[in-house]
C-alpha cells in the first residue's frame, strides 16, 4: 500500500502534540525541602536502579521525589546531609525521537529543580557508557559540544567530573575523576559500588552552578527544538505555497468575468490580505501568528460569499478548467483556516521560551513571496488580469503546431460540429467498421465494437473531435478538422484557426471537403463551414473561380430527391444569403462531378447493404481525391489573417502581460535574495549561479527580447536544484507568460504597445553579490591551520582568534562566532559527530562564510531601501 503523504496542517499538529507533551510531562513544582549550600551529587545518564547500588548501604535514607524523569534522595551518615539527583534520560541520543522528548522533559525538570536549589554545591557524574563517541576523547568532547551541563540560565564547569562505566561484574564499577577534559581520561581505576560515595566526597569537588544572565541554553533540548523550529517553517512554507496557488486559481476562473459577485469577493479578498500584509515589513516566525490570525479572519469574512459562489459554477468551461490544474471545485474553497492559530501560536510561545535567540532569527521566507505578490494581485484585481491570460492560454496551448516535414498530399474534412466528418474518414478508412444503430432517439452511424479508430464519432451535443486529427492511407494523409462553430470559448475558436493553418501551409497539395447538413437550411451554417479555409486562403479566388481543382461538397444525411428540390428552389431555400463571394457554393452544390451525396442512415437495412452503402461512398471520395491529385500544377497558398477580435485580445493581454513580467521580476529578486542570505549552499555555487545569471540580464525586458530572456530564466531556475525547489511558482507564472507570448508569431505584422520592463536592479544585486562573494574568498585567514584539534568550542575559539586578527572588530567577531558555535553544535548534536573533526572544521569554515555573506548582502540592501525612501 502506497503511504500518503503528511500534510502540512498535520504535521504542524504533530509538532504541537510533541511539544504539549514536553510541556504536559515537565509540569509540577520541585520544592518539597529548602536547601541552602547542601552538598548535591548529580548523575547524569543512569537508570534509578544503578543509582540506588551506589547508596543502598546508607543507613538512613529518604526519597524525597521520584518519577520517570527524575528522583532525589536525601542522605544521612554521621549527622552529615547530602543529597542525590538522577535523571536518566539526561544523556539521551537526539536521533531517537521518543528518547529526545524524555530528555528534553527531564531538562526542563531539573532545570526547575536547579533553580530551586541554586545556592547548593554539586557534583556532576556521568554514566560514561552512554556519551558517543567511537573514541573516550570523542566522548568527552561531545559534553562541551553538545552543552550537556547546560540547564537554560544555568550551567557548570565541564571541569572535575566523575565518569562512572560498567565494572568487571555487578559488585564493581570504573570510576575517574576527570579533572580536564581536554586532557582526556586519566587514572581509571575499578572500585566497589559501595565505595564510589565516598571517594567523591572525599575528593571534595564541589561548585555551585554558574548564571547566565545574556541567555538560555538547555544543551541537546536547544538543539531539538531548533530542529523541530526548522521543520515547523518548512510546513508554514509549504502552506503560504499552497494558498498562494489557491488565490492564484481563484484569479484564474475562466468565466470570473461573468460572475460579478465571485469577482467582488475576490477583489475584497485580496484588498483585505494586503492590508494583513502591510502591517509589518518583517517575514520572521515570530510574526507568523499574527499573520496567520489575520489571513483565517480574513478567509472568515470572504468564506461564505466565494465558497457559495464556487459551488453554483457548473459549466463546460469551468469543467475544462478544473481538469487542465487536476482539481475540484472544492480545492478553490477557502478554508476555516489555513493553521490552527492556538497550535502555531503554542508552539511559537514554546520555541520562544526555550530557544528564543534562534527563535528570533528564524525567518520564513515565504512570508515575501506572498506579501509581494498579493501586493501585485491587489493593484490589478479589478481589471481581471489573471483571469484573462488564462483564457488566453487556451489559445495557444491549444494550438498545434502541425508536422515537422512538408507533406505531399492532404484530404482534409471541413463542416460545423457533429455533421459526420469523423464518420466519413473512418468510412474511408475502413467501410466494414460502421453499421446503423439508434442513439439518442436517432439513427447513427456507430464503429462496431471489434474495430478501433482514434477518429471518435459524436452523437450528443459536443464534439468529440477537439484538435486536427491525422492518418495516413497510401501516400494521402486525410486530416479531421474540428468544427469551427463549437460551442466552447471564442480562445478555443481562434486556436482551431491558426492548427488548421499550421497544417495547410506543410501539405503541397491540399484537398477539401466541404461536410453541410443536407437538412439544413440555415445559410450562416454554410458560411462558417467556408470563412476559415476562405479567410487562410492568399488568392480567393482560388475558391470562388478555381475550386473544382481541389474542394468538393458532400451532402449528408441525404434523402432523395432533396437536392434537386433545392436545386429548383434555391432562392426560396436561401432567401439570397449565398450571394456575392458564396455564389460558387451554388456551383458545387449543382455540379455532381463536385458534389457527393451520403444519405442518412435508415432503418430495417442488413449489414450487407450498410456495407454496400459505405462502401459506394468510398468510392465516390476516393476517385474525387485521386482527380484532383492528377492537378499537379495546381497548389494553394495561404496567409494567416489575424482576426480582429485576436488583434484586439492580444493588444489587451500585453498591457496585462507587462504587469507580469514586472512581477517576474519582483519574485526573481525575492528569490535571489532568501537563496544568499538563507540557503546552504556553497559560496562557489552561488557564485557560479549569479555569474550564469549576469550573462543574459540586462538593465531591461522589452518587445525585442522578452521571450529569450524569460526563456532563459526559467532555464537557469533549474541549474541550482535547491533554487529549482524553492522557485516553482516564478517558473510557473513564467511558463504563463511565455505560453500567451507564443501568438506573437502569428502577429509580428501589427502595431501592439511594447513591452518595457526595468530589471537594473537585477543585475546591480548580482554584481554586488559575486563582489562581496570574491572578498569574502579573498579573506586569508588560514582557517584549518588556526583550528586547534580538540573540542568544536576550541576550534570555533581559534577561529574568532583569527579574525581579530584580520582586524575584524570584537562586536562583529563576537556575533559571528556566536551564530557558527550554534549551527556548528546543532549539526554535531545531530549527526553525533563531537570534537573538531575534519569535517566539522570543513563545516565551520562553512557557516563562516555563509554569515559573512548574509550579514554583508543584508547591509548593502538596507542602504539600498534607505535610499530608496528617502
Amino acid at each position: 500500500m502506497q503511504q500518503q503523504v503528511q500534510q502540512p496542517v498535520d504535521k504542524i499538529t504533530e509538532i504541537y502534540k510533541e511539544l504539549q507533551f514536553i510541556q504536559n510531562e515537565s509540569q509540577g513544582q520541585y520544592n518539597k525541602e529548602k536547601l541552602m549550600n547542601q552538598k548535591i551529587l548529580l548523575f547524569f545518564g543512569f537508570t534509578h536502579q544503578e543509582v540506588d547500588a551506589f547508596y543502598a548501604h546508607f543507613s538512613e535514607t529518604k526519597v524525597i521525589e521520584e518519577n520517570e524523569y527524575l528522583k532525589m534522595v536525601r542522605l544521612q551518615k554521621q549527622s552529615k546531609t547530602s543529597y542525590i539527583i538522577n535523571t536518566p534520560y539526561s544523556l539521551g541520543n537526539i536521533t531517537n525521537r521518543q528518547l529526545c522528548l524524555k530528555q528534553y522533559i527531564s531538562r526542563i525538570i531539573l532545570f526547575k529543580v536547579l533553580l530551586q536549589f541554586k545556592d547548593c554545591q554539586y557534583h556532576i557524574i556521568v554514566n560514561f557508557d552512554n556519551l558517543q563517541g567511537e573514541t573516550q576523547q570523542a566522548q568527552l568532547n561531545q559534553i562541551v559540544d553538545f552543552g550537556l551541563f547546560n540547564f537554560g540560565k544555568l550551567t557548570f564547569k565541564v571541569e572535575k567530573v566523575t565518569l562512572i562505566n560498567k565494572g568487571i561484574n555487578d559488585q564493581q564499577t570504573s570510576f575517574c575523576l576527570c579533572k580536564d577534559i581536554k586532557k582526556g581520561v586519566q587514572d581509571l581505576r575499578q572500585v566497589f559500588k559501595q565505595q564510589t560515595l565516598r571517594y567523591i566526597f572525599q575528593q571534595n569537588v564541589f561548585y555551585k552552578p554558574s548564571i547566565e544572565k545574556k541567555r538560555e541554553d538547555f544543551g541537546p533540548m536547544s538543539f531539538f527544538l531548533v530542529e523541530i523550529m526548522d521543520e515547523f517553517a518548512v510546513q508554514l512554507t509549504k502552506i503560504l505555497q499552497n494558498y498562494q496557488d489557491k488565490l492564484l486559481l481563484l484569479q484564474q476562473i475562466p468565466i470570473l468575468q461573468d460572475e460579478q459577485d465571485l469577482n467582488k469577493g475576490i477583489i475584497s479578498l485580496l484588498k483585505n490580505l494586503n492590508d494583513v500584509l502591510t502591517q509589518s515589513s518583517q517575514y520572521s516566525l515570530e510574526i507568523t501568528f499574527q499573520l496567520f490570525k489575520g489571513i483565517n479572519e480574513v478567509n472568515e469574512s470572504h468564506k461564505k460569499l466565494i465558497n457559495g459562489c464556487l459551488s453554483k459554477l457548473n459549466t463546460k468551461l469551468m469543467e475544462t478548467f478544473l481538469a487542465e490544474k487536476e482539481i475540484s471545485i472544492e480545492n478553490l474553497y477557502l478554508p476555516q483556516e489555513l493553521v490552527n492559530t492556538q497550535q502555531l501560536e503554542f508552539i511559537n510561545k514554546m520555541l520562544k521560551k526555550y530557544v528564543e535567540n534562534y527563535f528570533k532569527q528564524k525567518n520564513v521566507s515565504e512570508i515575501k513571496n506572498l506579501s509581494y505578490n498579493i501586493k501585485c494581485w491587489n493593484s490589478y484585481s479589478s481589471l481581471m488580469v489573471e483571469s484573462i491570460i488564462q483564457n488566453f492560454k487556451q489559445i495557444t496551448k491549444s494550438i498545434q503546431p502541425g508536422p515537422k516535414e512538408e507533406r505531399d498530399f492532404g484530404v482534409f474534412l471541413f463542416g460545423k460540429s457533429r455533421v459526420g466528418k469523423s464518420t466519413l474518414i473512418n468510412i474511408l478508412k475502413n467501410p466494414e467498421s460502421l453499421t446503423i444503430e439508434k442513439r439518442i432517439s436517432e439513427l447513427c452511424y456507430v464503429m462496431k465494437n471489434q474495430f478501433q479508430t482514434e477518429f471518435k464519432i459524436e452523437h450528443g451535443c459536443m464534439s468529440e473531435t477537439q484538435n486536427i486529427t491525422s492518418m495516413q492511407i497510401g501516400d494521402v494523409w486525410y486530416y479531421d478538422c474540428p468544427g469551427f462553430d463549437d460551442n466552447i470559448s471564442q480562445q478555443i475558436r481562434i486556436a482551431h484557426r491558426i492548427s488548421l493553418y499550421n497544417y495547410l501551409r506543410k501539405t503541397k497539395k491540399v484537398i477539401g471537403f466541404f461536410l453541410i447538413d443536407s437538412s439544413n437550411r440555415d445559410a450562416q451554417i454554410i458560411k462558417d463551414t467556408i470563412d476559415p479555409i476562405y479567410l487562410l486562403l492568399k488568392d480567393k479566388n482560388q475558391l470562388l473561380q478555381d475550386n473544382q481543382k481541389w474542394a468538393s461538397l458532400v451532402l449528408v444525411k441525404s434523402k432523395e430527391n432533396t437536392r434537386r428540390d433545392y436545386i429548383e428552389n434555391w432562392d426560396e431555400a436561401y432567401h439570397k444569403l449565398l450571394e456575392g463571394k458564396y455564389t460558387f457554393y451554388r456551383e458545387m452544390y449543382q455540379n455532381d462531378n463536385l458534389c457527393i451525396e451520403f444519405p442518412k442512415p435508415k432503418k430495417n437495412l442488413s449489414q450487407e447493404q450498410i456495407l454496400q452503402q459505405n462502401t459506394h461512398i468510398q468510392q465516390k471520395v476516393l476517385k474525387r481525391i485521386n482527380e484532383k491529385k492528377q492537378n499537379e500544377d495546381f497548389q494553394l497558398n495561404f496567409d494567416l489573417q489575424i482576426d480582429s477580435k485576436l488583434f484586439y485580445l492580444y493588444e489587451i493581454v500585453l498591457s496585462m502581460l507587462q504587469k507580469k513580467i514586472e512581477q517576474i521580476v519582483g519574485l526573481l529578486e525575492n528569490q535571489i535574495n532568501i537563496y544568499i542570505q538563507d540557503c546552504e549552499d556553497t559560496l562557489e555555487n552561488k557564485k557560479q549561479l549569479i555569474q550564469s545569471l549576469k550573462i543574459f540580464i540586462g538593465n531591461e525586458i522589452n518587445q525585442q527580447n522578452v521571450k529569450e530572456v524569460l526563456k532563459k530564466i526559467l532555464e537557469w531556475c533549474k541549474i541550482n536544484e535547491l533554487f529549482k525547489i524553492n522557485s516553482i511558482f516564478l517558473q510557473n507564472t513564467i511558463d504563463d507568460v511565455l505560453q500567451c507570448l507564443m501568438i506573437d508569431d502569428y502577429c509580428q505584422m501589427r502595431k501592439i504597445s511594447p513591452i518595457k520592463v526595468d530589471s537594473s536592479k537585477l543585475r546591480k544585486n548580482a554584481d554586488k553579490i559575486i563582489n562581496i562573494i570574491q572578498n569574502i574568498e579573498n579573506i586569508e585567514l588560514g582557517l584549518k591551520a588556526t583550528f586547534i584539534i580538540g573540542s568544536i568550542a576550541a576550534a570555533v575559539t581559534s577561529l574568532g582568534a583569527a579574525l581579530l586578527a584580520e582586524g575584524a572588530g570584537l562586536a562583529a567577531t563576537e556575533i559571528i562566532i556566536a551564530q557558527i558555535a550554534q549551527r556548528v553544535a546543532i549539526r554535531a548534536a545531530i549527526t553525533g559527530v563531537g570534537g573538531a573533526s575534519a569535517s566539522t572544521i570543513t563545516y565551520i569554515a562553512f557557516i563562516f562564510k555563509q554569515n559573512m555573506l548574509k550579514q554583508r548582502y543584508q547591509s548593502y540592501l538596507y542602504e539600498q531601501d534607505q535610499r530608496i525612501n528617502t
